[in-house]
């Protein structure tokens, strides 16, 4: 009893320890998402009420790259806008969607900044911060400059799925790698019932964290701790001879983490 004591105390020290988010904001769930993209409609008319009290609606922008009539811009800008706001609710992705409406912002966003000597308008500051949250969300840099950038997400069933496959994947393979460690001259007991117990863990996390997923609460931290554990089995489990079966069954647990992970912007890997 009391060695099983121990174990555990170890176990959850290894979780503390480990567990530290990489990003504080994490991932914003399909509720935030979609709010964010009615912020993203208000900001614009808020945007476009300021310019055409300012007559410059009717402006016409010649350039380098052309010629731009400003309220034919905002029609298609406006447009934009409702169209993600429409796939998002019935896909809960949208990425091409998005990319199309976070490069038309990005343009506005360059020329401001280049406008040396007139001051970037409260308006489009406020509106230029609310595409910045929508670029995150979508894994854009604000302002996209690459012609070969890509906004995609993962809605929140498609993310409480991966992290289940990581609990029940990891019930799987429990067993054999038990039988492997036993069979191992370099693992003894102690390390055994670390390794067992920390199996257990990542089943029960990957539990919490895809209900809290489901429910749209928030979850970063047991996202941080399920992968902080899982990464500390993986190291374990390298060092064993597993069944073809199980090490099937641990590269899908891999994969899986990693899409997480990236869901998140978190670290996947060893520790």
């Amino acid at each position: 009893m009391a060695r099983k004591t121990f174990v555990q105390a170890l176990v959850v020290g290894i979780m503390t320890a480990l567990a530290v988010p990489s990003f504080a904001a994490g991932r914003l769930n399909d509720k935030a998402v979609e709010q964010q993209g009615k912020q993203i409609k208000a900001g614009f008319e808020t945007w476009k009420k300021a310019l055409e009290k300012k007559n410059l609606d009717d402006a016409v922008i010649r350039g380098a790259a052309g010629t731009i009539e400003v309220k034919e811009f905002l029609k298609n800008f406006e447009r934009d806008i409702s169209t993600f706001n429409e796939r998002f609710q019935s896909t809960k992705s949208a990425g091409p969607e998005a990319l199309t409406l976070l490069r038309r912002a990005s343009d506005v966003e360059r020329r401001a900044s280049s406008q040396q000597g007139s001051a970037v308008p409260s308006e489009w500051q406020a509106f230029s911060r609310q595409c910045a949250v929508l670029a995150g969300a979508y894994g854009v840099v604000w302002p996209i400059e690459a012609m070969d950038a890509t906004a995609s997400r993962l809605g929140d069933k498609e993310v409480a799925g991966h992290i289940e496959q990581i609990g029940q994947l990891a019930k799987r393979v429990k067993g054999p790698a038990d039988d492997a460690a036993k069979k191992s001259t370099t693992v003894d007991k102690a390390a055994r019932e670390t390794m067992k117990l920390e199996f257990e863990s990542v089943a029960r996390l990957a539990g919490e964290a895809a209900n809290k997923v489901k429910s749209g609460s928030p979850v970063s931290a047991e996202v941080s701790q399920l992968l902080a554990v899982t990464s500390s089995v993986h190291g374990k489990i390298a060092t064993l001879s597993l069944p073809q079966a199980a090490a099937n069954d641990w590269s899908g647990v891999d994969r899986a983490a990693a899409i997480v992970a990236g869901a998140f912007g978190e670290h996947w890997g060893l520790k």
